[in-house]
């Protein structure tokens, strides 16, 4: 049995892992957020036609403030976890 919903950490986001996610038979929701595009003139949130249709789906949905209201949640607990284990000498 897969989660329903998976959040990732920003510098984690691969467009590849996303598809394989959130297709059968996993069928999870990512929450994850949106690379800066190369081109400043772009919104990030709009896909490109040469898009998979599933990151056709994520990229529009992590532009809503509920999916931006559910990363947030993943920030704040996990930040400070990760603060705890930086303050007991643990690095990468």
């Amino acid at each position: 049995m897969y989660p329903r919903e998976v959040l990732s950490d920003g510098g984690c986001v691969d467009l590849s892992d996303i598809q394989a996610v959130e297709d059968a038979p996993r069928g999870c929701t990512v929450y994850a957020p949106v690379p800066e595009p190369k081109d400043p003139t772009r919104d990030r949130y709009q896909p490109l036609a040469t898009d998979h249709p599933t990151v056709r789906q994520w990229l529009p949905r992590m532009g809503t403030e509920a999916a931006q209201d559910v990363y947030r949640h993943r920030a704040a607990t996990i930040e400070c976890v990760n603060a705890q284990a930086r303050n007991r000498g643990l690095l990468r």
